[in-house]
């Protein structure tokens, strides 16, 4: 009989981040899933760049019509530099 494996440390929480350059909608998240999830917001690349290299994020969320880059364009440069984010674009 083979010994039992523990198994892989698990997070008690899901770490989000929800990128959206409307204030009022990031918010509007934030207050919505913040006892569930760990929610970080962000208002453009550059912040979802920060959060991705300092933070253990599991999941990133991208409004599909932001100024400058696409949240698909977005959601397409992060699973390419990390791929163990999933990437999700709402609309």
């Amino acid at each position: 009989m083979s010994a039992v494996k523990p198994l892989p440390f698990v997070e008690a929480r899901p770490s989000v981040v929800f990128v959206d350059d409307d204030a009022g909608n990031r918010q509007a998240f934030r207050s919505a899933f913040r006892t569930s999830m760990d929610v970080h917001t962000a208002a453009g690349i550059a912040e979802v760049w920060q959060l991705l290299a300092t933070k253990n994020i599991h999941v990133v969320i991208a409004d599909e019509r932001m100024p400058g880059t696409r949240g698909s364009e977005l959601l397409a440069q992060v699973k390419e530099r990390f791929p163990k984010s999933i990437s999700q674009s709402p609309g």
